[in-house]
């Protein structure tokens, strides 16, 4: 099982899996070394503010951004199982829904090549 950490988890995780929504292409959970990160699926689009929890063995997050226009906040987390992140997000006195994700590859020699073909 892999250790729980800000590094462990900075980077963009593919959402594979959600209880409530059939997941779509492009829906992303993304966390920065910082504690920061982003949220994307449907029409949503959130910041993520984010602070580990060692006794629980989580990473716990507040969000905040839209919903297509309309104001959203809510809470959620994440954790490992194995090498894919499970979580659970609440939307502040609305959905709420599990989900499950993989980590995106993300290298640098891909997002390079990705910046000279788009520049052709």
């Amino acid at each position: 099982m892999t250790k729980l950490s800000m590094k462990s988890l900075q980077g963009r995780w593919k959402i594979t899996d959600m209880d409530r929504w059939d997941v779509e292409s492009g829906w992303f959970i993304e966390f920065d070394s910082k504690g920061g990160g982003e949220l994307h699926f449907l029409y949503v689009d959130v910041e993520l503010d984010c602070r580990l929890n060692k006794d629980l063995n989580r990473a716990e997050f507040t969000f905040h951004g839209n919903d297509e226009m309309d104001e959203v906040f809510g809470r959620g987390w994440v954790k490992f199982e194995d090498t894919d992140l499970i979580g659970y997000f609440y939307f502040h006195r609305g959905d709420e829904s599990g989900f499950k994700g993989k980590k995106m590859n993300t290298s640098k020699s891909k997002r390079s090549k990705n910046i000279i073909i788009m520049a052709l």
